[in-house]
């Protein structure tokens, strides 16, 4: 066991040096430290908990309902195009897709079966991957 736990040391820390662990740190670190996308965040959450609210009422007010839907949709449109949100987002992926193949890849050692290459598209090199199965 110990042997086994060593390796898996030995793996994560080779993963935490990867170019893509590497983006995700640096998006993460900017999207923590953008005050505009927290401001405009806090506001969402503030909205949407407004409008849970004026729905729990038992004489909703249309009129507010559809101005608060209204600015959450603003606001979601507004976070999704910001830079620092886009540029995280796509990281959080390819990091997403890199853990898959590097999983699958430990799921193949163990068992001997990987999913049909030919629908996948792996090379099973995740230097070129684009994401697993």
């Amino acid at each position: 066991m110990d042997a086994i736990m060593e390796l898996a040391a030995q793996l994560g820390r080779a993963i935490k040096e990867d170019a893509r662990i590497k983006r995700m740190e640096a998006a993460t670190e900017a999207y923590k430290n953008d005050s505009h996308l927290q401001y405009k965040m806090t506001e969402y959450n503030v909205q949407t908990i407004a409008l849970t609210e004026e729905y729990k009422k038992d004489e909703k007010d249309m009129e507010v309902i559809h101005a608060i839907e209204a600015r959450i949709n603003s606001l979601y449109a507004e976070i999704s195009a910001l830079p620092v949100l886009v540029e995280y987002n796509e990281a959080q992926e390819e990091v997403n897709r890199f853990m898959n193949c590097v999983n699958e890849e430990i799921t193949y050692q163990i068992t001997g079966e990987r999913p049909s290459d030919e629908a996948s598209g792996c090379t099973h090199d995740c230097s070129t991957c684009r994401g697993c199965h």
